[in-house]
C-alpha cells in the first residue's frame, strides 16, 4: 500500500499521486517546521551555538512521513 499525506484541508492523497510542486512544497514546509522546533529547543535550553544549517541538525524533529515524501522526491529526481 502506498503512503498517504493529509492535506491541510483534511483530504488524504497518495504520496505517489502528488504533483511535483505539491511534493516539493510539502517537503520544504516540513523541513522549515522541524528547523524552527529545533531552534526553539536550542534557545530554550540555552545551548544555541550556531544557526542550524544542515539537515542533520534537525532531522530528529521531522515527522516519519517526511522520509516517505523525500523518497518519492528522489525517485522523481526532484530537488526539494
Amino acid at each position: 500500500m502506498s503512503k498517504m499525506w493529509k492535506c491541510k484541508d483534511g483530504t488524504l492523497i497518495r504520496i505517489c499521486k502528488m504533483t511535483d510542486s505539491h511534493l516539493s512544497n510539502t517537503i520544504r514546509m516540513l523541513k522549515l517546521g522541524a528547523n524552527r522546533r529545533a531552534l526553539a529547543d536550542a534557545i530554550s535550553c540555552e545551548a544555541l551555538t550556531d544557526y542550524f544549517d544542515s539537515e542533520a541538525d534537525y532531522e530528529d524533529y521531522l515527522p516519519r512521513v517526511y522520509w516517505d515524501l523525500y523518497s518519492e522526491a528522489l525517485k522523481r529526481g526532484i530537488v526539494a
